[in-house]
């Protein structure tokens, strides 16, 4: 992967997604979507950097997708 995992956004309706990026120990490192978004599949590609740009370590990180009153947790493996 070289451009970093790719995360799928279900997006059920037309509204506000956020896509917030964790790691190991539950600290939020990125956020990578706090915007309303259309109805239909959706993607987003994690660079594999922090919010300050700066790139992190290779290894396991958790994502938390709040659309909605819904809430999906899924542990993408980042590689370089």
């Amino acid at each position: 992967m070289a451009g970093g995992p790719i995360i799928a956004v279900p997006m059920p309706q037309h509204s506000h997604a956020q896509l917030t990026i964790y790691d190991p120990s539950g600290r939020r490192v990125a956020t990578l979507v706090d915007e309303v978004r259309d109805a239909g599949p959706n993607e987003v590609m994690w660079n594999g950097t922090n919010d300050s740009g700066n790139p992190l370590a290779t290894g396991v990180y958790f994502y938390r997708l709040n659309v909605r009153n819904e809430v999906i947790t899924k542990k993408p493996l980042l590689l370089k």
